[in-house]
């Protein structure tokens, strides 16, 4: 259907533009191509309409169906606990990286699957949780960042999983009031 709307749109874009191209007799006041005109933007319009509902089936179709807003949520509390026993805790930078990518796989699939979330939330709710989760994601890139470069500054460290607790503690709370 999708394939279907995108040639009718673009037939109906080209005939309707070569319709429109030719100038009336010397005694009209239109052209005699005002029907073929017309039939092109017609079909136009019609495969524009097929086009988007192909589209949006695909989306439909889409990985993220499988899950639900509490499945994110659980994914967002499951990495905030995370967080939240490193800010507990000193640092060990031997499994500092690996938990900081399991705490990212958990964030990149919440991102991956926002759409579940704008379908049940407002899209305010959802474009603020997700301004703070990609505060929280940019911070523990960084902390990743400096830890595998061989950066050992604990205090500037333990201040970025601290922010970033605190980002994923606001996107837990927002989503939680999005759909309670």
């Amino acid at each position: 259907m999708r394939n279907l709307g995108i040639l009718l749109f673009w037939f109906g874009i080209i005939v309707g533009t070569v319709a429109a191209a030719k100038n009336p007799a010397p005694e009209e006041d239109f052209s005699d191509q005002v029907p073929l005109f017309m039939g092109a933007l017609l079909v136009g319009f019609s495969g524009m309409v097929l086009w988007r509902k192909g589209a949006a089936a695909s989306d439909a179709a889409s990985s993220s169906d499988d899950l639900s807003p509490d499945d994110l949520g659980a994914s967002i509390h499951e990495a905030h606990e995370i967080v939240c026993t490193l800010t507990q805790k000193p640092l060990d930078y031997k499994t500092l990286l690996p938990t900081i990518d399991q705490c990212l796989a958990l964030i990149h699939r919440v991102v991956e699957a926002r759409k579940v979330l704008y379908r049940r939330m407002s899209m305010t709710q959802v474009t603020i949780a997700m301004s703070d989760l990609a505060h929280a994601e940019r911070l523990l890139n960084r902390v990743w960042s400096m830890v595998s470069d061989g950066h050992r500054d604990e205090e500037e460290l333990m201040g970025l999983v601290h922010h970033a607790h605190q980002y994923l503690q606001t996107t837990e709370r927002n989503l939680k009031v999005g759909h309670a």
